[in-house]
């Protein structure tokens, strides 16, 4: 009987192309993977650093400085979760709403934390205090800032117009610039943020202001008080933008990432000239799942929570996608372009803190979880799934009956899985989609016969564990029957003492004629 091998899924999530035509190495199904050194890998898993918040965490604000910092908030509090465990009192009180986000300035004065949310008044850290902003001259409140060349923007989405201080000024007087015939579609301005002009920060840095009715605006220069130093670039069309103000863009690089209605959109890409359409399918993020991505916005592009935080010490940039106001999934960017989706991790906001460390901010209750240490979340097991591009195994119009699978997987330490072989382009619901992204994995299965390892293929199915140590690669045949033109294979796993990564799959079958 013939064998083939069936290559990982390296290339990642893909349900934009016909799964009758979809190359190998892409997956029609690929939940809670990533791909290291080529490889997909179940992701990492959450345990809870700190407690005792009053309510869902919305904002994460980290301080880096000699001593790095970190702070949340929730309620109408802020509190310090730089050490963990449950929180001490509110270093912020009397607050409207949580949704506060931050960046870090260097002002003549010092490095500050400038963080805002939209309805009160700003509050700046300086390392040792917080203190309420003292910048005058800005109408509407402050509901997005950035920074461009050593100077403070601000504004926010009630006025076609950005603030901006003196150079090197935290606070002060803030002049008002408007964009009153420039945007050409009205609204309001929702976000700001920059883009490198010589391959990094510096004179030839450009400024991106982004609106509510899907424009961007780019200009070169470091005073908009000069015309001769103050010079409009461009205005291009955008899809409309995802969870605006909070989080709706984040520097990349020299890029910028924005979440928009129609993918995860490079800023950077615009300044090719092509329509925002063009720019979407060639180099969109997210354009191999289009499909999936336009169902979230159309769905729930209307709940709180959405954001991208680019990982730059994982090498991965997480869009967190709200199911629920409780719950959330997570569209996941990581090596080559490639993208999986994540669930069992309820966040509301990400942030990288305290030297590189991966923090989410709980959607449901008053806690801060740290991701990236741990293999379960929050000690149960993650579930994954995923499911190879379908494969004619080289025999066009012929039909074959499966007969065994051999799933490759190392680090398989203590899993519960499941492979099975399906035939003719059937493409089964996903797991997470019957279960949602808050589903409960079992709890970490405890070791049989006192604590000896059972082989996969070996233990009673749905009972004992499958693995053996870590590093170990796991090669257990199993019966795979099916029968059709086209075959592939799924694998559901529920891990949580290692991070099983799927290497590749072997399938013996058996040829039979040309018509069925």
């Amino acid at each position: 009987m013939p064998t083939a091998f069936m290559p990982a899924a390296s290339l990642g999530w893909n349900t934009r192309d016909p799964v009758t035509a979809m190359r190998p190495g892409f997956a029609p199904i690929f939940d809670n993977y990533t791909i290291e050194k080529g490889v997909p890998r179940v992701r990492w898993g959450w345990r809870v650093w700190a407690s005792g918040l009053p309510g869902r965490v919305d904002g994460l604000l980290p301080w880096n400085g000699t001593t790095n910092r970190l702070f949340a908030s929730s309620g109408t509090v802020i509190h310090e979760v730089t050490s963990g465990g449950p929180v001490g009192a509110a270093v912020v009180t009397g607050l409207t709403n949580a949704r506060w986000s931050s960046i870090q300035f260097s002002a003549s004065g010092g490095q500050f934390l400038f963080a805002f949310n939209g309805a009160d008044t700003p509050r700046t850290f300086d390392g040792t205090t917080w203190a309420n902003w003292t910048g005058t001259g800005v109408t509407g409140g402050v509901a997005w800032a950035g920074a461009s060349n050593g100077r403070l923007y601000v504004g926010n989405p009630s006025r076609l117009s950005f603030f901006y201080g003196a150079a090197g000024a935290i606070g002060g007087t803030f002049t008002e610039f408007s964009l009153q015939g420039v945007a050409q579609r009205g609204g309001g301005v929702v976000a700001m943020t920059t883009l490198s002009g010589d391959g990094g920060a510096g004179p030839q840095t450009l400024t991106v202001f982004l609106t509510s009715n899907e424009e961007a605006i780019v200009y070169a220069g470091t005073d908009p008080a000069s015309a001769t130093t103050w010079t409009l670039v461009g205005r291009w069309r955008i899809p409309r933008l995802l969870g605006a103000p909070h989080r709706c863009v984040a520097g990349y690089g020299g890029d910028a990432l924005a979440v928009t209605a129609g993918g995860l959109l490079p800023l950077s890409a615009l300044r090719s000239g092509a329509d925002a359409q063009t720019v979407q399918e060639r180099a969109g993020l997210t354009r191999r799942i289009a499909p999936t991505w336009r169902e979230l916005a159309d769905t729930r592009g209307a709940l709180a929570g959405w954001g991208v935080t680019p990982l730059a010490g994982r090498a991965l940039v997480v869009v967190n996608a709200p199911w629920t106001a409780t719950a959330a999934q997570q569209i996941v960017v990581s090596e080559g372009g490639a993208v999986s989706r994540w669930g069992g991790i309820p966040a509301a906001v990400w942030d990288e803190a305290l030297g590189g460390r991966v923090f989410c901010g709980d959607a449901a209750t008053g806690r801060v979880l740290i991701w990236g240490e741990d293999a379960a979340d929050g000690g149960l097991g993650v579930r994954s799934e995923g499911l190879l591009a379908y494969s004619a195994l080289g025999a066009v119009g012929r039909v074959k009956r499966g007969q065994l699978v051999q799933v490759v997987l190392n680090d398989a330490l203590a899993i519960q899985g499941a492979p099975r072989v399906l035939a003719d382009w059937s493409l089964p619901t996903p797991q997470m989609d019957n279960l949602g992204p808050t589903a409960t994995a079992p709890a970490l299965p405890t070791l049989m016969g006192g604590g000896t390892m059972l082989v996969w293929g070996v233990g009673q199915w749905g009972v004992n564990l499958w693995g053996n140590s870590p590093g170990f690669v796991s090669r257990a045949w199993r019966t795979g029957s099916a029968t059709g033109h086209a075959m592939t294979v799924q694998l559901q796993m529920v891990s949580g003492q290692s991070r099983p990564g799927w290497i590749g799959t072997n399938l013996v079958w058996e040829n039979g004629g040309p018509v069925r």
